[in-house]
């Protein structure tokens, strides 16, 4: 969100641009409960792209139109070839 924004045209560049930024913050939270995680004990330190697949996990999992198993795929999926990439995506 370091970009001035313009005011969107119609509804579907509204919901692009709340999507973008309730997906910033939800970053920021979620690397802000990393820390907190790692400071206490909890989790050993992330490196970037294990906190970038843990964000994606759980973006998923929340996503109505994806859910929990929609995720779990996710991380299968890397398990098995690391490619990093949503199913379906």
């Amino acid at each position: 969100m370091d970009q001035e924004r313009q005011d969107p045209l119609n509804t579907r560049e509204f919901v692009a641009l709340w999507n973008e930024a309730k997906g910033e913050h939800l970053g920021q939270r979620l690397a802000e409960a990393l820390t907190g995680l790692t400071a206490r004990g909890v989790l050993p330190a992330l490196s970037e792209r294990e906190r970038s697949v843990l964000a994606q996990a759980i973006q998923l999992a929340g996503d109505p139109a994806a859910g929990t198993p929609v995720a779990l795929q996710y991380l299968e999926t890397l398990t098995r070839d690391g490619s990093g990439s949503p199913p379906g995506a």
